[in-house]
């Protein structure tokens, strides 16, 4: 099992656009055999999945920085 970040730019809710929906079922096909998790960089509806949802706001970049991956497991990285 391995952790998988998808990230998008697309916001996601109930109502999602095309980039946002193959994100979620992306994350959706991956989450029956790794640990995923599916990330926007814009708005961020609270949604039932089962994988986690996470938003990144412009300056969070440090959230991700090298203290963060070295707390972490490996991360495989997915999307753009």
């Amino acid at each position: 099992m391995s952790n998988v970040l998808l990230v998008t730019g697309d916001p996601i809710g109930a109502k999602m656009a095309g980039p946002a929906i193959r994100s979620w079922n992306m994350a959706l096909a991956l989450s029956a055999e790794h640990t995923v998790t599916l990330m926007t960089t814009t708005n961020l509806e609270p949604q039932d999945a089962p994988f986690a949802l996470e938003r990144v706001r412009p300056g969070e970049d440090a959230r991700f920085g090298m203290e963060a991956c070295m707390t972490r497991q490996p991360a495989t990285f997915v999307g753009r």
